[in-house]
């Protein structure tokens, strides 16, 4: 039996009704006929789209950022003119539903950066080149893979940036990786191809960083894997900074836990104990904010960690009770973040629990062959097992990768006590002078150049390196120095040469 278009049967109800029953059972019969009709009719009307019901959804599951979603489902206002996708940079303003859409100040205070990923574009005559389109996409995957193993960043890339003609704050990215495919031709004839990478600041539009790099045509697919590296590390390493840089022109009370957790870890290395303090503070509150953050809780080990450095008499033994549970918190919250794995093996390593830090910083090379700080952190694990010559490869590449890192001068100062067991005192003494260019107040850095000049036998220099470190502390005395090297790199490292270096030296 067909189904009774709606009109007869509301007809024939009514005459139904006028012959059988009063207004008010009538009444009370349409509505119920109504509530059984509307499902099935009513439907239609209110999703002409057949959307689907995405409120239950978890975005992490989907192959679209979450920007997409949250326009999608009305998380998030879609702005007039804007995208269909994601709000634009622009003034505060309130929906008249009362919803508010992302301005530029909450857009400034929001959380972990989203980072768009475009592939370098050919000049008009290469476009045509499929070899050349090919390569261009090709490289932009690799980066984005290598940032992508980052769990605290979001990554924008291959099908959604891939022919995208909109303004890129469409994608809700606060960092745009773009740049140039060109051919070149070498000094012999070969040709060759030029690439040009730029990091950009999505909303002052303020290059970061860029670089441009030339390889043989012939050559470019051999030396992919090490040019990638290269660049992603530095896009990584310039993003760090820039997101210091913005936590720290906002008031601490307004930011949220990402920018809490960026600004602390920017203070682990090279400050005071007051610094270190501050720090603390600022990783707690994160974690206090975000109890599932892994990178929260990694930051907050290592600040913890520093203090352990500045006075280990004085240290709370709760603390080391706290280090070790915002280890396993963030092991747990972040156990395939790169970024996470290398702060943890740093953490552990300082501890003195050189194989499972090894372990770990493995495990986070692995995920991001470019993770210049997974490979320094790897570098002083492996010096702390007295494995010095694995050591100094591990820092080597670090170096390569990242040599304008912020925390380089720790890489340069953990090479130089590699190259003083080697007994290359040549290349110690080039480390440490890297490491007072950066850093002049790391008095390890003078003992190491003290050593190592005096092992050199230039003992002028050798007494003045060794005046400007104990003008920073005091404490290091002939005395004490075993119990000073052993704090630092542990028991198993032999350190005769840094000691019998510091003795020449006129250490007292």
């Amino acid at each position: 039996m067909g189904l009774i278009p709606l009109s007869d049967l509301l007809e024939q109800l009514g005459l139904w009704l006028n012959a059988n029953e009063g207004v008010l059972e009538g009444i009370a019969v349409m509505i119920a006929v109504v509530a059984i009709v509307m499902p099935r009719f009513g439907l239609r009307i209110f999703r002409q789209n057949n959307a689907p019901d995405l409120s239950k959804v978890d975005p992490r599951n989907l192959p679209v950022h979450p920007a997409y979603l949250a326009a999608y489902t009305g998380v998030m206002d879609k702005p007039e003119g804007g995208s269909v996708f994601a709000p634009k940079f622009g003034r505060n303003k309130k929906s008249e539903g009362g919803q508010g859409v992302l301005d530029e100040e909450a857009l400034e205070q929001a959380g972990r950066p989203v980072i768009a990923v475009f592939a370098p574009e050919c000049p008009p005559g290469l476009e045509a080149r499929a070899d050349y389109q090919g390569l261009a996409a090709i490289v932009a995957e690799e980066i984005a893979t290598g940032l992508d193993s980052i769990q605290s960043y979001d990554v924008i890339a291959g099908r959604v940036t891939r022919g995208f003609t909109g303004h890129v704050s469409d994608l809700g990215a606060r960092y745009l990786v773009e740049g140039s495919l060109r051919e070149g031709a070498l000094q012999d004839g070969a040709q060759s191809i030029r690439l040009i990478i730029r990091l950009v600041d999505v909303g002052s539009g303020r290059h970061l960083w860029s670089n441009r790099y030339t390889v043989a045509a012939d050559d470019f697919y051999a030396q992919e894997d090490e040019l990638v590296a290269q660049i992603t590390a530095a896009v990584f390493e310039r993003m760090q900074e820039a997101e210091a840089e913005r936590a720290s022109r906002a008031d601490p009370d307004r930011l949220d836990a990402w920018s809490l957790s960026v600004l602390a870890f920017s203070s682990v290395a090279g400050t005071d104990h007051t610094g270190q303090l501050n720090a603390e503070a600022l990783a707690r509150k994160a974690v206090e904010q975000e109890p599932e953050s892994g990178y929260a809780h990694a930051v907050l080990a290592a600040t913890l960690v520093q203090k352990l450095g500045f006075d280990r008499a004085k240290f709370d033994p709760k603390d080391i009770e706290d280090i070790r549970h915002a280890v396993s918190a963030a092991r747990v919250f972040s156990s395939s973040d790169s970024l996470v794995l290398s702060i943890i093996g740093f953490v552990l390593t300082s501890l003195g629990d050189f194989g499972e830090a090894e372990d770990i910083l493995e495990r986070s090379i692995e995920l991001n062959p470019s993770n210049a700080r997974g490979w320094a952190g790897l570098g002083r694990a492996l010096r702390n097992l007295g494995r010095v010559d694995e050591a100094v490869i591990k820092l080597e590449r670090a170096l390569r990768l990242a040599p304008r890192d912020s925390l380089a001068f720790l890489w340069w100062y953990w090479i130089s006590t590699c190259y003083l067991m080697q007994k290359d005192f040549a290349a110690a003494i080039e480390a440490c002078r890297h490491v007072i260019a950066i850093n002049r107040s790391m008095f390890w850095a003078w003992l190491a150049l003290a050593a190592a000049l005096a092992q050199q036998g230039r003992q002028v220099e050798a007494e003045d390196a060794l005046a400007e470190a104990l003008a920073l502390n005091s404490d290091v005395t002939a005395d004490t120095i075993d119990l000073w090297i052993e704090d630092s790199m542990g028991k198993v490292v032999d350190a005769s040469t840094f000691k019998e270096g510091l003795l020449k030296a006129g250490l007292k």
